[in-house]
């Protein structure tokens, strides 16, 4: 994109391989469309739109991190498979267990550095549940609040999927599809996202309503173990804390139960917290 003003965005769009050199665009790297086949254009055009605002929304303009969390024993083509198309097919980095971490590095202290950096996709086989070091990066990603998705490749059967893997988008896998690799990256973006935008429409909405009461913002609906984060980092604050997170509410049943849980948090949309 090129900036037009401080407040509007220009995204050139190829949709053809001819272009006016004499054009105001002529020496801005433009999106081309024409090079993606119809079935993906609409899903590379929202990718690419998300990417650049992601970036846009970060201190130093970095691009999407991925890291891709599996089990070795029956996930790791899935994970090559993605990492393949993330190099060949976006300007997306990605961050996979030993190909990313230098040698005499300890494994434990590199992928949670990673984690707290990353927007987290759990590819879930078969197996990945009952292994110990998908578990630790899960409950890892959950404590760091951040972007998840869960890809689903399980083929035959799961038999303790993690109750960590709640409140997240999820995709189902198919082999050679360009499809859903671009969909699957579209919600790696669209959490993304999320994650960093909402915290400041809040922030902004804060001040123009005048709220100045303390909160927390979650970028996804809260849970028990997001709770017990957010309750670890607030310390022995005795007075109730709120927790704002994106609309729709959750439905009553659902919001006594984490009350019951955690009953001094006051579990809020903007909506619900600009409204009151």
């Amino acid at each position: 994109m090129t900036s037009t003003s401080s407040r509007h965005w220009l995204l050139p769009v190829l949709l053809t391989r001819k272009v006016d050199r004499t054009s105001s665009i002529s020496d801005v790297n433009c999106l081309r469309l024409y090079e993606t086949t119809r079935e993906l254009r609409d899903q590379v055009f929202v990718n690419k739109i998300l990417h650049r605002l992601f970036r846009h929304v970060t201190d130093d303009d970095s691009p999407l991190t991925v890291l891709l969390s599996h089990a070795s024993t029956d996930g790791r083509g899935v994970a090559l498979a993605v990492r393949k198309y993330l190099h060949e097919c976006t300007d997306v980095g990605d961050f996979l267990d030993v190909h990313s971490i230098a040698a005499g590095e300890r494994l434990v202290e590199a992928i949670d550095r990673a984690i707290s950096a990353s927007a987290f996709l759990a590819i879930v086989t078969d197996s990945y549940s009952s292994r110990g070091w998908c578990r630790h990066e899960v409950i890892r990603a959950k404590r760091e609040l951040g972007p998840i998705v869960l890809l689903d490749g399980v083929e035959d059967c799961d038999e303790r999927r993690s109750p960590y893997l709640g409140n997240i988008p999820v995709l189902r896998w198919k082999p050679d599809s360009p499809l859903v690799m671009e969909r699957l990256l579209g919600l790696l973006l669209a959490e993304s996202f999320r994650h960093r935008y909402f915290p400041r429409q809040v922030a902004w909405l804060s001040r123009l309503q005048r709220v100045d009461r303390p909160y927390y913002c979650l970028s996804r609906p809260p849970e028990p173990l997001t709770l017990l984060e957010l309750r670890r980092r607030s310390g022995s604050v005795e007075t109730d804390l709120t927790v704002v997170y994106p609309d729709p509410p959750l439905d009553s049943e659902e919001t006594r139960l984490l009350h019951e849980f955690e009953p001094r948090m006051r579990l809020m949309t903007p909506t619900m917290l600009f409204s009151a």
